[in-house]
């Protein structure tokens, strides 16, 4: 029998369903009859190709009428009805009307709304900060967000204000207080008032990949070589590299000349070489319980190794607030720690709305 500790991602989208198993498993995991009072949970589920919220005890809270639901902020759902969309609380008051577009999700207490032709934003309580004038505009970031007029670009600030007037031809968002910018047939790095501070040398346009200063270091790229500059233009790996990617926790995987892969630290010390891109990480308990595979089935133990929830589900999320969702037979629904199914397992999507 093989055991298994890894971490998965799951995509937790769920339509209701009838759901059978055998007689051993619905004794071992029976829905809880009130034991653990979940009711103040709430999960977005979709049955028939419509959205609502049910409770944790799984009473519908918002009717199942909408086409779409995603969870926005902590309070706020976007739903879409008939190909437009909004927003609603948890309680399913209208907050946003169901007329745009599209609604972004919330950054800097801002979110991005669009017409067919206009973009704007709102703040949380669904009030315009920003009209909705700008021919195209790109999420907040670093504080400022990217602003298109007249095929030019430039940046506001949260409160509208045109921080950099719209001159670029092409931009990239702020991170650590820099952003790309082109300037005429190079790209360069200005500061939040619009000051060049690295000069406009680089070959950017030939790449699909983002240049943002990260950890104090930013690749950028001449002649087809890579490297990484620090925030005043000056080398701190030189252009060595048929490839490069951002550090992350220190480290950056870089391709050498000679198709090598490689891992460095800030100083271009290779610390690791090899393939592997993003290698696989072994799990981390959630809450205290960690996830365990068993011949192609999902469980849980305890942080000791000990077997808490036997592994009989095709697959399981990361305990959260007490619970997990989990699958089986292609249906999902919500456990809690002792493996009770306290959200029947009938549901095609299940996304939980934690507080």
């Amino acid at each position: 029998m093989k055991k298994r500790f890894l971490i998965l991602g799951c995509f937790l989208i769920v339509l209701s369903g009838e759901f059978t198993h055998s007689q051993k498993q619905i004794d071992s995991h029976k829905v809880s009859e009130n034991k653990i009072d979940n009711s103040d949970q709430l999960y977005i589920v979709s049955d028939k190709d419509r959205y609502g919220i049910i409770n944790g005890e799984n009473k519908i809270v918002v009717d199942l009428i909408y086409d779409y639901m995603h969870k926005s902020t902590e309070n706020l759902i976007l739903v879409e009805l008939n190909g437009k969309r909004g927003l609603i609380d948890k309680k399913g008051k209208e907050i946003v009307p169901p007329i745009y577009i599209d609604i972004y999700d919330f950054i800097n207490d801002r979110a991005l709304i669009r017409t067919e032709e206009k973009y704007g934003f709102i703040n949380t309580k669904g009030i315009f900060k920003v009209p909705l004038k700008y021919d195209w505009a790109d999420d907040f970031s670093d504080g400022r967000a990217i602003v298109r007029v007249n095929e030019k670009l430039g940046f506001i600030d949260t409160t509208g204000t045109e921080v950099i007037k719209p001159n670029y031809l092409e931009a990239m968002n702020f991170s650590e207080g820099l952003a790309a910018v082109k300037i005429r047939k190079h790209w360069g790095f200005i500061d939040k008032t619009g000051k060049v501070i690295v000069s406009p040398i680089y070959d950017f346009d030939s790449y699909d990949a983002v240049f943002v200063f990260l950890e104090g270091l930013a690749r950028v790229v001449v002649d087809d070589k890579w490297g990484y500059i620090d925030k005043t233009g000056k080398y701190v790996i030189p252009l060595r590299y048929s490839f490069a990617y951002n550090f992350i926790d220190g480290k950056a995987y870089v391709v050498s000349e000679k198709g090598e892969s490689l891992f460095i630290d800030k100083t271009g010390k290779i610390v690791r070489s090899g393939d592997e891109l993003f290698p696989a990480k072994e799990a981390e308990p959630s809450e205290g319980m960690i996830k365990i595979e068993v011949n192609d089935k999902w469980g849980f133990s305890n942080e000791n190794g000990d077997t808490v929830i036997t592994a009989i589900y095709d697959d399981v999320n990361d305990f959260k607030n007490g619970v997990a969702c989990v699958k089986m037979n292609g249906k999902w629904g919500v456990i809690n720690k002792t493996g009770e199914v306290i959200i029947p397992i009938q549901y095609e999507i299940i996304i939980p709305i934690y507080n």
